[in-house]
């Protein structure tokens, strides 16, 4: 974290995963934000079912609140991360879907239609 914070100058964690302040995974990248003087927040996506129309507009509502630039992740940085990637490009940068598509990896498996068409 503190690599990414000091290149990138990262000012926001977006965990699309749940909140699960019993894991450990999650206690240890509060406090890293905590140490780095860096926002977290929590965006809870399902890692098995495609993100409803209305969850996808919370999301781009939710961009533009937190300060930039955010490092957005999940679990594995397939899905959610892509999708949560691919949504920034079109909503904050002003990309086109079939640009935001670039997000989204030959090596992960994508469920559904996730970026939509223009």
């Amino acid at each position: 974290m503190a690599q990414y914070a000091a290149k990138y100058g990262i000012r926001s964690v977006i965990n699309l995963r749940s909140k699960v302040p019993e894991r450990r995974w999650y206690q240890e990248e509060v406090v890293a934000c905590r140490k780095l003087h860096i926002e977290h927040y929590n965006f809870g996506l399902s890692a098995s079912k495609p993100a409803s129309p209305d969850m996808l507009d919370k999301l781009v509502r939710f961009f533009k609140k937190v300060p930039k630039p955010v490092l957005i992740h999940c679990k594995s940085g397939a899905d959610r991360a892509a999708l949560g990637a691919a949504m920034w490009q079109v909503a904050m940068e002003g990309k086109s879907s079939s640009e935001a598509r670039e997000a989204f990896s030959v090596r992960f498996v994508i469920f559904g239609s996730v970026v939509p068409r223009h």
